[in-house]
C-alpha cells in the first residue's frame, strides 16, 4: 500500500534513509562525506517536506511496516521557460528484499497523479552513474538522460 507520510513515520523513514546513505557511500567513485550531524539535519528536512504543500512524501507499507519511501519537492525555475516547474525526486528507496516488485513504479504513479493535480509537467532526479541498477530502473520507468552532472573537488 502507498500512502502519504506523516510525522509519525519520521523515525522509520529515517532508518531507511540511513540504509540508503550506507549503500551510496559504498558505490565506486562516491566522494561525498556525511557530516556528523547529517541525520539530524536530514530529519529536519524530512519533517519540513512532510508538512509542505510544495512537497510529496509517500511511504510504502505492508503488514510488517514501512518498506520504502519517496521524497519529492517542487523545483521552480525562472519564468524564462514555458514549463517553469518541476517536481524533483530527492530520494526514492525500497528495502532490498522487496525491490523489483513494482513499489517504485507505484510511487511514480502516485507522484504523476500529484503532478497532474498541481499542473507540474516534469519529474526530475539525479542518479549516480555507478548505481547501475538504479539507472536501469529509472530508464525502465520512462526517465531519459537530460543532462550530465559534473563535480570537481577543489580541496
Amino acid at each position: 500500500m502507498i500512502r502519504k507520510a506523516n510525522t509519525k513515520d519520521i523515525k522509520l523513514i529515517l532508518s531507511l534513509w540511513m540504509e540508503m546513505v550506507r549503500f551510496h557511500s559504498n558505490l565506486p567513485g562516491w566522494r561525498l562525506r556525511k557530516r556528523d550531524n547529517a541525520t539530524a539535519v536530514w530529519e529536519k528536512w524530512l519533517r519540513k517536506n512532510i508538512r509542505s504543500r510544495k512537497s510529496l512524501v509517500l511511504v510504502s507499507e505492508n503488514e510488517k511496516g514501512i518498506t520504502g519511501y519517496i521524497l519529492a519537492h517542487r523545483d521552480d525555475f525562472p519564468a524564462i521557460y514555458k514549463e517553469n516547474s518541476c517536481l524533483y525526486i530527492d530520494d526514492c528507496f525500497v528495502v532490498a528484499k522487496l525491490r523489483r516488485q513494482g513499489i517504485a513504479k507505484a510511487f511514480l504513479l502516485h507522484t504523476a497523479r500529484y503532478c497532474r493535480k498541481n499542473k507540474i509537467r516534469n519529474l526530475s532526479l539525479h542518479a549516480f552513474p555507478t548505481n547501475k541498477k538504479a539507472v536501469l530502473s529509472w530508464r525502465r520507468l520512462g526517465f531519459s538522460l537530460q543532462a550530465e552532472y559534473y563535480t570537481k573537488r577543489i580541496y
